[in-house]
Formats: C-alpha cells, structure tokens, sequence
C-alpha cells in the first residue's frame, strides 16, 4: 500500500500536466472574440499558441516538481511553504493581468496557476497539522 501511495505522489505533477495540456488542446477550438469567419471557412488551429501554454504550465510543473521534490518526500514545512508562497503570488499575477476574450488556451496557465495554488493550501493545511501532532507526540515520548 505504501509503495501505491509514493507512486501516486510521483505522478500527480505529470498528471496536472497532462490535464492542463489537454485543456489547452480543447481551447485551441475556442478562438474567443473575433468576428465570424467567412461562410464555409474555419479559423486555423493555434498551434503555436497551444504549445506556448503547455510550456508554461511544463515550467510551473517542473518548479513544483523541485520545490516538494515528490521522489523523497517528506511532510516538509518549509518546501510547501515555500511553494505555496511562490503559487500565491503567480495567483496574484495572474489575477492582476486577467484579461477577458481571449482564445481558450490563454486562460490554461493562469486557471492551472490557481488550481495548483488552492490544491497547495490544502497541502500546507495538512502539513501544518501532521507536523503539530508530530511535536505533540514527540513532547508527549519525552515525558
């Protein structure tokens, strides 16, 4: 059972990758607001703009990915810590910079960005409470 537990913590970043990346693909169909295309014609797939967003949301992976190093982990404080604070403040970016009718692969990386930055506060939550029963227990060993 451990050992499914690990595997399943090394695989949820590439998962939230793939996600997000298959999220852009569908967005790409979704050109936003542009005027109609001329009858019997079809906008053209962005291609370029798919890609450029599964690379960001890759880098914001592969940032989370070392930050929590998922391999060795440890109910570390510091490292959610950390991450969360970095995810909250690119939530925060991304709010500020939010912009309306755009093509749907625009919205990917920030709503993945905020996605991340809420699954990390639940992370931190638990974290903080493992971590003060962990003291509590080892005060109480002591006694």
């Amino acid at each position: 059972m451990k050992k499914i537990i690990f595997f399943l913590w090394r695989a949820t970043i590439p998962m939230l990758w793939i996600v997000s990346v298959l999220v852009a693909f569908r967005g790409g169909f979704q050109p936003g607001f542009v005027p109609p295309p001329p009858p019997g014609e079809l906008y053209p797939y962005p291609w370029v703009g798919v890609i450029l967003a599964s690379i960001v949301t890759g880098i914001e992976c592969a940032f989370l990915y070392l930050v929590l190093r998922p391999y060795r982990f440890t109910w570390s404080l510091l490292r959610v810590g950390v991450a969360f604070a970095v995810f909250l403040a690119l939530s925060i970016l991304v709010i500020y910079t939010f912009a309306t009718d755009q093509p749907g692969y625009a919205y990917v990386p920030g709503s993945f960005t905020l996605v991340l930055t809420f699954l990390l506060f639940i992370l931190l939550i638990i974290t903080i409470m493992i971590t003060f029963v962990n003291r509590l227990s080892a005060r109480a060993q002591t006694r």
